[in-house]
């Protein structure tokens, strides 16, 4: 049926009248009241009064309709997927007036705002040059680190609506020909603890103070923890120093690892024959320590790896011996266990994702990478075709990279990636060669910390 040509319509009730008409009309930011209605439902002179008809000011809702149409729409487009560390990256800012007016456009883009923000929150300043097209502007920047970056735009003109913030990845390109060392240290050259000559020195293990970029690497030969400083120079030490172990507070047994909790200022130490994990300030003064030999829930037997999750709130411990994973608050106190049972034998290298959720370790005798999720508590193998696998970390853009030790080389796992698709390898040969490399850490500003078996470290 019809309406407009079955000539069927049915008269509507006073009270449907009413309901149905609208009380006031907005045309884009110009309001004005509805007429009213007299208990008929119909409109008469009688019943009307001068109060419910203003004059329409049709010059006004002209006026404001061209504003509306001259308003640009403002857009945020990247001209690349994917950045690289200290390499320009450029995207581009699409105004889109609905009047094709050359003076309205440069009046617009004098008012807009460009900022960048890193992943550590850092701005970084925007270069802003013509693009190919008249409603264009490309900006371009230099990242100084490694992980997801936000492009927002300010705009001045409160008619102008505020576009959406853009986000790209910058990542830290492993495999170009002319990749830098900046830096290499030998470690075994350090003083001696007592007496004179060369000190027999077995490092094992590499963090990085985030706050001070200075490099803490444990002696399991000496029992000591070494700091040293971003050119290489040795600071000092943490806990108490000595040529023998000990088992008091401060005192270490073959320690074999340390993790850096920056929100905290704290160093976690994997001292390892003494089944326990030991907390200091960043300055080196002990704290407190947790666990103790044994096979129950919180004790530990050899714990290897150790990794501090992004927000400062978890631990996580690679109870080697054990069989399995163990999570403890920041200060010592278990939270939750995870057994390895028939997925893994021996973990030994630990480290969190960037939000914490996820979990990757290594595995020194079946020669994997696992993925743990922390939540469902379900595992998932990364890859496997590796020769004692020991150290592992994770970049800000999420590639996950792993010490192949016997192998003398660096495996890059892509992020998200699965059954060892895209899975990459990295060899240091010739001046740059590099013997079975321990443990790895990746730093600040996208650099990377290297520790081998010769007890050098490499940043690169």
């Amino acid at each position: 049926m019809d309406p407009f040509t079955d000539n069927v319509w049915t008269p509507l009730s006073p009270n449907e009248s009413q309901a149905r008409r609208p009380s006031s009309l907005d045309l884009g930011g110009w309001t004005t009241r509805a007429p009213s209605t007299a208990s008929s439902g119909y409109c008469s002179a009688e019943n009307s009064t001068e109060s419910e008809y203003p004059p329409f000011d049709f010059d006004s809702v002209r006026q404001r309709l061209e504003q509306l149409e001259e308003s640009p729409s403002i857009i945020l487009e990247a001209t690349q997927e994917l950045g690289v560390i200290s390499k320009d990256f450029t995207f581009n800012i699409l105004v889109q007036p609905y009047r094709n007016s050359v003076p309205a456009f440069d009046a617009y883009k004098r008012k807009l705002n460009v900022v960048v923000l890193g992943p550590r929150r850092a701005m970084y300043p925007v270069k802003t040059t013509p693009g190919r097209k008249l409603s264009q502007i490309t900006c371009s920047f230099v990242p100084k680190e490694v992980g997801t970056f936000t492009a927002f735009v300010d705009v001045e003109d409160s008619r102008m609506p505020k576009p959406k913030p853009l986000q790209f990845r910058i990542e830290k390109d492993y495999f170009e020909p002319d990749m830098k060392i900046y830096m290499t240290t030998d470690v075994t050259a350090g003083t001696p603890s007592a007496g004179t000559g060369k000190v027999d020195r077995k490092m094992w293990g590499i963090c990085c103070n985030t706050r001070t970029n200075e490099v803490i690497v444990p002696d399991r030969e000496q029992h000591e923890i070494l700091v040293y400083g971003p050119d290489g120079s040795l600071k000092g030490k943490v806990g108490r120093s000595g040529p023998k172990s000990g088992s008091g507070p401060g005192q270490f047994f073959r320690p074999v690892a340390v993790a850096y909790n920056e929100v905290l200022d704290r160093i976690y130490v994997s001292d390892k024959d003494n089944h326990r994990i030991q907390i200091f300030t960043g300055q080196g003064k002990f704290l407190k320590s947790f666990g103790r030999k044994g096979k129950y829930p919180g004790q530990l037997c050899f714990p290897w790896g150790i990794a501090v999750s992004r927000d400062g709130s978890f631990v996580a411990v690679a109870d080697s011996r054990n069989h399995r994973i163990q999570i403890f608050d920041k200060d010592g106190f278990l939270v939750k266990v995870f057994n390895g049972d028939s997925e893994y034998q021996y973990p030994r290298g630990v480290c969190f994702n960037e939000d914490g959720t996820l979990l990757y370790l290594t595995d020194f005798k079946l020669h994997r990478v696992y993925e743990l999720d922390l939540y469902s508590g379900a595992y998932q193998l990364l890859f496997w075709n590796l020769n004692r696998p020991s150290g592992i970390s994770v970049d800000p853009a999420g590639n996950i990279i792993v010490c192949d030790t016997r192998r003398s080389s660096l495996r890059i796992i892509p992020k998200n990636a699965r059954h060892g698709q895209g899975v990459r390898e990295i060899k240091f040969t010739g001046r740059r060669q590099i013997e079975s490399p321990l443990d790895v850490i990746c730093m600040p500003n996208g650099f990377v910390g290297l520790l081998d078996r010769n007890g050098r470290i490499t940043i690169f």
